[in-house]
């Protein structure tokens, strides 16, 4: 019995290592712009044919390039950063740790990352965000102006 249950996960293993579907992959890059403006701290992520998130994140330029990208249909959505919220200085950190007591009257450094602005909330979702585009060849641009 032992040696037929063997048997049966040795080939059950070599079936379904043969049944992964290969995808050709390849690059994309682009500008992505809202209303003329460069998107920025805001994540690019494509749902490829494979079922797999591929992400980008946009440069100051609102720029991005992304290699690997299964070749077919691409569903995309944008994901911005969420603003992050310094954290308070703690005038007492320094006398904790046996130093000096800061200067209570001086700002934190900046740690906030902000959007210059708010994109809608429908670009978020990819099923709903009204972009898509057929990728088809190996090294391929898209570059949108969003509205």
């Amino acid at each position: 019995m032992n040696r037929f249950f063997l048997g049966f996960m040795i080939l059950t293993a070599i079936l379904f290592t043969g049944c992964e579907k290969k995808y050709a992959r390849g690059r994309i890059h682009g500008k992505i712009t809202y209303q003329g403006i460069p998107v920025t701290n805001t994540t690019l992520i494509f749902l490829g044919v494979d079922n797999m998130a591929y992400r980008a994140e946009l440069n100051e330029q609102g720029t991005y390039s992304l290699d690997g990208v299964p070749i077919g249909p691409l569903k995309v959505s944008l994901q911005q950063a969420v603003p992050r919220v310094p954290k308070k200085a703690d005038p007492d950190l320094n006398a904790k740790e046996g130093g000096e007591k800061k200067d209570a009257s001086l700002p934190p450094p900046s740690i906030a990352i902000k959007p210059s602005f708010q994109l809608p909330p429908s670009y978020a979702n990819p099923e709903q965000s009204g972009l898509s585009f057929e990728f088809k060849q190996s090294n391929q641009e898209w570059s949108i102006d969003l509205k």
